[in-house]
């Protein structure tokens, strides 16, 4: 697949990875440790990526 990995982040309520792929899109998977649903964002090349994500997913 040609991954490239961008970050890995380690919150209290969430862990984050992304990674770029070879045509240049970029997959990240989020894993809420809330009880809550939440939201966040991410920041790739300047653009800001919002969404929620509910309580205890992936």
């Amino acid at each position: 697949m040609g991954l490239g990995i961008i970050f890995v982040t380690v919150f209290i309520d969430y862990d984050m990875t992304a990674a770029r792929k070879t045509d240049g899109s970029i997959i990240a998977v989020v894993l809420s440790k809330n009880a809550q649903d939440a939201g966040f964002a991410i920041k790739p090349e300047g653009r800001v990526i919002r969404a929620k994500l509910p309580a205890s997913t992936i």
